[in-house]
Parts: C-alpha cells; structure tokens; sequence
C-alpha cells in the first residue's frame, strides 16, 4: 500500500477565504461609520444647520474611515480573524456613537470618556437612545449575515477606493465653498474611531492655530507659575484696547426709589441672541418697562456652578476643572447673601434641580440664606411633574410665593434667588406646557422651553405684583450661560467651547429705580451682578475681595474678562470689548477674533495677528494662574457640615451619590443592623437632612435604605432606592441644634452617606 500527499493548494486558493473573512471587518467599520455619519447629518440639520454644506462635511469624513478600513484589509493575510473582530468592534463604536453624534454633533472623545462615566440614561433623550440601540442591532445583524457571506475583498477594495475619491471631491468643495475643510483636523473628529485614540482629536476642530512662543511678550513667560504679586485689584486691569462703548452713568439710579426687595433669576441656559417678543414675550415687555438691559453680557465660564459662584460671590471661578463646591466651599467672599442679611434681609433660594448635583449644598448652604429648597424637598413633589433632573418651575416659584408670604414681617427687605430647571437639555417639558414652536426641530424645543421659562418668570414677577411688592423690588433676570446649536462646527449645547453662543446670555434689571427701556453696551461678566445689585439697593459692599464692579455707576471702567472650560478639555480665554482669544490648553493652538468685526467668530485671527494672540494667551495664562492662587489662598471657614462632623466625632468623606462625588458622613448598612448618625451642638442649626445610597450601591441593585430622622420633637420618615431619581432625599427640618439618623437596609446591605446644612 502506497501513501501520496495532498496537492498544496495554491497560495491564491489559500488566501481567497482569509481574505474574504478580513473584508467582513472592513465592511463593518464602514458599515459603523455610515450609521454614525447619517446620525450627524441628521442631527446637525434638526440644529438648523444647511442640508448641504452638512452632507458635503458627512461626505468629506468619509476619508478617514476608507483609511482605516483600507489599513484593516492590508493586515488582513496576518490576522484575518482577529481584523475580523476588530471591524466589529469599530463598527459598534459607530453605532454607540449614534447617540452621541445625535445629541453632540460628533462622536464620543477620548477626552470625554473621563466624565461621560456619569451621565445616566434617565438624563439622555429618548430619540438617540433608542437610535443607538437601532444602531447597534444593525451591526450585529451585518456582522451575522457577513460572516455567512463574506464579501469579496476585491468589491470591497473598490468601495474603498471609491469613498476615498468621493471623500476627496467633497472636502475640496467644502473647502472651495467656505473653507470648511480648514476648519477641522483632516475629518478626524468625522470619524467614530480615530476620535478615541490618544491625542487630541480635536486639536484643530475649528480652525486653531499652533501657539507661538509667548517669551518676552507683556513680561509673561510661556506656562506663567509666577503668583508672588497675588493682588486682586491689578489682577483684571483694562487692558491698552479696553475702553467704554457708551456713556451710561449715575444718571440711571433714582436714589429716591431704592428698592427694599430683590429677587435674583438665574435662567438656566438661556443664550441671549434668542431672546425676542417671539419667544420671550413678557421679559421683553418688561424690559419697555424701567428696565436696564445689558447687551453685552457674559458667563465667565458655562458651567452652571461656575457661574453661580461668580453671580453670588463677585468673584470669578476656578480656572479648572475643580469645582468650587468641593476645593473652595466655604471661601470668605463677600457674597450677596451674606452681606444682604447682615443688613437685615431675609433670604432664600428655591431651585429647579437637585442639589445634589455638583453638590451645590456645600457652598450654598452657609451663605445666610434661611431656606434651601430644590426639586428634592420641594413639597409640592408629589404632585408636580418631575424628571431626572428637577421639578416642574411653577412649584418652584410657587413655593417661594409661599415664603415670601409666610416671613414674620412683610416689610422686612428680602432677598429671594431662584434657579429654575428649564430650558435645560434636552428641552422637555411638562406635559401641559404650550409648545407654540413645535416639535420638528432642537431648536423648536429649545424656543418652547424659552417661552415656558418665560411664563414662569412672569408668574413670579405677577406674584410681587399681586402683593404690592413689585414697585419696591429689583428684578434682575440673567442666564447662567448661554446655548450652541452648530454656530462652529461640534459645538452644542454648552460646555465644551468659549465661542459667544456658549456665553452670551441676557442680563435684565427691572425696577423703579431705573430708567424706562434703558439699554447699554457695557461690556458686563457675571462677577458685576452682585455689586450692581448692592449698588442699586444702596447698601455697601462687604468687606472682602471682589473682581467685579457696579454697572451703573460713574467709576465704571471696562474690564477683560477671563474665560473657562473643562469639558471636555481645558480651554482658557480672554474677552475684551475688541479681542478675544481661546487658547485650547490640549493642542497648544488659539483663536484669536476680533468681535467688533466678527461678532459671529467666524474668522480665526491667530496667524494675521500673531503679536496680539501672544500678548493675548499670556494674558490669559497670568490670569488662570492668579486667579487660582487668589482663590486659594482667600480664608477658608471649615464648612458648615465638616464642622459639625468634627464636633461630633465623626469623619467626613468624598462620596459619589447621585452621578456627582460630594463630601458627607459615609455609612454602611446591613439588614440586621440599625446605623445611628447623631448631631449635637450644632449652630446655626439644621434646616436641611439629606440621605443617599453611593452609585455603586445603586449600580449593584442594592434595594432601598430607610432612615429616621429625629430632629427635636420632630420624627422624619426618607426612603432611598437604587433608581436614579431616588437614591437620594432631602427634606426640611424645623431649625433643631440636635439630630438623630436612623439607618436601616433593605433588603441587602447598602453603602451611602448622610449631610446636613443649616
């Protein structure tokens, strides 16, 4: 018997079905990328954004995406199994990315996977989400069906060929149109998985150019670490192109008409450009009235908590992404509370959302104000509508019509601070609100939000009506940021960028006191309101440092504003009646514009002007510098609820409740074992409880903690559970110099923390 090998099969009979199981990860990245590019379209066009130049920029993008499928099929005779999965997993990073490029205008980066970890999806709008699992069912169904009939490498190869071709023309023509091309960093941050690699993705996203070196210029050497002369008097000095745009003086203050009341309302969200009699009717109706309106008004920084430290404190905000709640608390600013209830106001803050987020108690919760009340304690919860991040704004205003009618002496001066939820992302609203605009579009969601915002402005301002107040009280309506909508490519919502539509926002006073439908173009930031406001009541300031100034008075001078964000990376700013520069701290590049020609910020100036961008980036760097030595070296008093903690024996820590890390008195729970947190001596005394279950109790599925809350005579039932919305609870307390908590789990052991503010 005789045995003979098998014929060798061909190496090109051998390669063909290698070959064939690679094309399926090259096809499915490219799959991926399709859903995530018309995902982009769509979002883009439902932001108002042209059809056009939109498909040209989807187009265009396509370039990086052919690369890489391109690159897979190369490595393809190595490793056709592994290119395989590595297709798969490019394609469901398209497909998750649907939400993203749905709710953001582009794909998730790398840099925002460090914060993305806390978003919820009670917080996401209900269309990307279920978009995005659409999307992925896609892509797993591709992938099935591929790798039962694999492709031919050689059609797909074509494809690739072709959609580079294609990408080509239309990133010529998007450049030959508007120079869009320019704009971006050659359509990486088009594609879904180069935006994940390590570096910055968006080094270039809008047409940023590569800093120069900054030695010698205005005497600040490039990366300023000197702090020595700390001097908040020097640190915002007007610069040599800072001058007044109008003549606005003390003329507008009627000193026989001071006001006794004031009420602060910090509109979330609320970009000024689309304020109009459209959207806005009745603010603007007040402001024809003895209004004073301020056209060029902005955030120092849109985040929410920055710009409220900034309102309250005068005071501009870290330039970091440390928040204020958690490095600085308890900083001895001269804050508008405070310094008004030293003068024998009453005050009170009624807020939209939860406190919980960004832990707004720690600083909020002993600066003078005698009620604290958010979406959690409100009492009309159980009625209102509510979502995952606040309650309804017309129990909100109710409830602070309710104390303004309950304080002891109606003519004692008061002070009232309200922060409603609405028009915060994604622009829902209650059921029964009036939605004049529609539903089509982000924007038409966003203008219905604006008018319900606006209703309940006027609810508020009809309620002092309605009680004889309003001819004694000052208005001041102002937004916490403003709003993007694509204005520059991938900006939306708020946060990520410094362009004018992130911080542009209305500031309207309205009072007797004023002139009728006065208006001026006083370069104005958020840390003005406060000593505006104390400078129409007639009161002065209070000891302490401040960096803003009276609005209205004749030693007005226009100052630079710095400018701040963190999300998703760190830009510094600097604005002034004329220049405005971004330097983007990741890459290293600025913008430079020049808003008297370019309000829109559509021309970048660095590389014409490139002395004016260096004196600008130094000026922006000495100020981030400064700032945060000034605000950290400014007096600490120990919070109010550290305080108490140490009085008490007990150990505070840094808790994640709530999708936000807060410091609080940490427990652990078991079902067996009743956990007893007790507060003696406390003073001021406990108004507020609050109780939640750590995040990782609430991921886990836990169950539910019952606490007891004894204060004085009075005993508080609060139940926390593993749902978003309810794992944690604050509620009022009758003023009680003693606490007792009570802590029970069930029905499995649960971890979580307990605080308390006066």
């Amino acid at each position: 018997m005789s045995f003979s090998a098998p014929a060798e099969p061909s190496r090109r009979g051998d390669d063909a079905p290698r070959l064939s199981r690679a094309a399926v990860g090259a096809a499915l990245a490219l799959v991926g990328a399709a859903l995530f590019k018309v995902a982009t379209f769509v979002g883009l066009v439902q932001a108002g954004a042209p059809s056009g130049a939109t498909g040209l920029r989807a187009l265009s993008g396509f370039g990086a995406d052919a690369a890489l499928a391109a690159l897979l099929l190369v490595v393809a005779r190595l490793a056709p199994r592994f290119v395989a999965a590595l297709g798969l997993v490019a394609g469901l990073v398209g497909a998750v990315d649907v939400v993203f490029a749905l709710t953001f205008g582009g794909p998730l980066t790398l840099s925002q996977r460090a914060w993305g970890h806390a978003a919820d999806p009670s917080l996401v709008a209900r269309g990307p989400l279920v978009a995005g699992v659409v999307a992925v069912v896609v892509i797993v169904a591709a992938a099935v069906g591929l790798w039962r009939r694999p492709p031919r490498p050689r059609r797909v190869a074509v494809a690739l060929v072709a959609l580079g071709v294609l990408a080509l023309v239309g990133r010529s023509v998007e450049r030959a149109v508007d120079g869009g091309a320019a704009r971006r960093q050659a359509g990486l941050d088009d594609s879904p998985v180069l935006a994940l690699w390590p570096w910055p993705p968006l080094a270039s996203a809008n047409g940023a150019t590569p800093s120069a070196p900054v030695s010698g210029v205005d005497g600040a050497p490039h990366g300023v670490d000197g702090v020595d002369d700390v001097d908040v008097a020097r640190l915002l000095e007007p610069g040599p192109d800072q001058r007044a745009d109008d003549a606005l003086g003390e003329a507008v203050v009627d000193a026989a008409h001071r006001p006794r009341h004031v009420v602060l309302f910090v509109a979330e969200s609320l970009a000024a450009r689309f304020v109009d009699d459209t959207t806005m009717p009745r603010l603007t109706a007040l402001q024809r009235e003895r209004s004073l309106t301020f056209t060029d008004h902005v955030a120092p920084s849109p985040i929410s908590i920055k710009a409220l430290f900034a309102l309250l404190c005068g005071l501009h905000p870290l330039p970091d992404d440390t928040l204020e709640t958690h490095a600085i608390p308890g900083v001895a600013c001269a804050s508008l509370p405070e310094t008004l209830t030293a003068r024998g106001y009453d005050a009170a803050l009624f807020h939209g959302g939860y406190f919980a987020f960004t832990d707004k108690l720690a600083f909020f919760g002993d600066r003078g104000f005698s009620v604290l009340m958010d979406g959690e304690n409100n009492p009309r919860r159980a009625t209102a509508w509510t979502n995952g991040w606040g309650i309804d704004d017309r129990a909100v205003v109710d409830e602070a019509l309710q104390w303004l009618d309950g304080r002891g002496d109606p003519a004692r001066p008061s002070l009232l601070v309200v922060v409603p939820l609405i028009p915060h992302y994604e622009y829902f609203l209650p059921p029964d609100a009036p939605r004049p605009f529609g539903t089509r579009s982000v924007v038409d969601r966003y203008k219905n939000a604006l008018r319900f915002a606006d209703d309940v402005y006027a609810r508020l301002v009809d309620g002092y009506r309605a009680r004889g107040l309003f001819d004694d009280t000052l208005f001041v309506f102002v937004g916490d940021h403003g709003e993007a909508f694509d204005e520059h490519p991938r900006n939306r919502l708020h946060g990520s960028f410094l362009y004018e539509e992130n911080l542009r926002a209305p500031l309207v006073l309205t009072a007797t006191a004023l002139s009728p439908g006065a208006s001026s173009a006083r370069p104005s930031s958020h840390a003005d309101v406060a000593p505006t406001i104390l400078d129409l009541l007639g009161v002065a300031p209070a000891a302490g440092p401040t960096q803003g100034q009276s609005l209205v008075g004749a030693g007005y001078q226009p100052r630079i504003t710095p400018l701040h964000t963190a999300v998703p990376t760190t830009r510094l700013g600097v604005r002034g009646p004329r220049w405005k520069l971004v330097y983007d701290a990741a890459s290293g590049t600025d913008e430079l514009f020049d808003l008297r020609a370019d309000p829109g910020e559509q021309t970048n100036l660095a590389a014409v002007h490139p002395a004016v961008a260096a004196r600008e980036r130094a000026r922006a760097l000495r100020f981030a510098a400064r700032q945060r030595a000034i605000l950290m070296a400014l007096p600490q008093k120990a919070a109010w609820l550290e305080r108490a903690a140490v009085d008490n024996g007990l150990a505070t820590a840094p808790v994640r409740v709530f999708n936000i890390e807060r410091r609080c008195v940490p427990f652990s729970t078991s079902p067996d074992v009743e956990r007893v947190v007790r507060f003696a001596g406390l003073q001021p005394p406990a108004r507020l409880v609050g109780v939640g279950i750590d995040d990782a109790s609430r991921f886990a599925k836990k169950g539910a903690v019952r606490a007891t809350v004894e204060a004085g005579r009075v005993v508080i039932e609060l139940a926390v559970d593993d749902r978003f919305e309810r794992s944690s609870a604050v509620r009022d307390l009758p003023p009680a110099a003693t606490v007792t908590v009570r802590l029970a789990a069930q029905p499995q052991a649960a971890t979580g923390c307990v605080w308390l503010a006066p």
